[in-house]
């Protein structure tokens, strides 16, 4: 169901925990010049859905109940959300170019899943999109928390199984708690004590610093052995 945040500090942490099924949804990590990535096969290929490039852009698509007013459709002045993270991590279009894109056009739904995005710089700029609910940019928060209900509209998603509510308000408490020193050990931990198990469990949990810039990463709920991967500087 995932869980993904970003906390604004002496560092930016980013964190992104990716619960999947890989029989429904088949992934793997790449790690290379360009960042560090959880591809997903989409039906057609493995892209970049959840990740950070080596521009310090962090970026994902997270399950959330759609909305008539979001749902797929063509049209000069719309945009599909996961086109929009896809080229952004792959450096079609920077971050900022999505807070413009955003601002001139309509973003829809894919036609399956129904998605929303949590996106950052390396800056801790956030930028929220939830299709036919609303965009939000922020430059000032000290962090900022999405699971799998709408943020614009929680009361109509916050019931559906799985939602994530209970992962939200637990990670709320830790990030409002936190200090300025809010490093990879507390991001970590944070990912640790919101990660999930069973068919649905926690495969990939990560951690970007961005006064770092590098990755921190563990696979299969194994917090005792953090992986680390450091980003090219551009």
């Amino acid at each position: 169901m995932c869980t993904s945040f970003v906390h604004k500090g002496k560092d930016v942490i980013v964190g992104f925990n990716f619960d999947v099924d890989p029989k429904e949804w088949p992934y793997k990590i790449a790690k290379n010049k360009d960042g560090f990535f959880i591809m997903i096969n989409d039906g057609r290929r493995f892209r970049r859905h959840h990740g950070v490039n080596n521009k310090g852009e962090a970026g994902n698509l997270l399950y959330v109940k759609g909305c008539e007013e979001g749902k797929y459709s063509r049209g000069k002045d719309k945009v599909v959300l996961g086109g929009l993270v896809i080229r952004m991590l792959n450096f079609r279009d920077s971050f900022a170019d999505l807070v413009e894109i955003t601002k001139t056009k309509k973003v829809v739904d894919t036609t399956f899943p129904t998605l929303h995005s949590l996106l950052s710089n390396r800056k801790g700029d956030v930028l929220i999109i939830e299709p036919g609910r609303g965009v939000k940019y922020d430059t000032t928060s000290p962090y900022s928390l999405m699971t799998n209900f709408a943020l614009f509209d929680r009361k109509g998603t916050e019931g559906r199984e799985g939602s994530g509510v209970d992962r939200y308000e637990l990670a709320t408490k830790i990030l409002k708690e936190a200090t300025d020193d809010f490093g990879p050990q507390e991001g970590m931990a944070l990912l640790k004590a919101t990660h999930q198990e069973g068919k649905w469990g926690t495969k990939v949990s990560f951690i970007y610093s961005s006064n770092e810039h590098q990755v921190y990463y563990v696979e299969n709920n194994d917090f005792e052995h953090v992986q680390t991967f450091k980003l090219k500087e551009e």
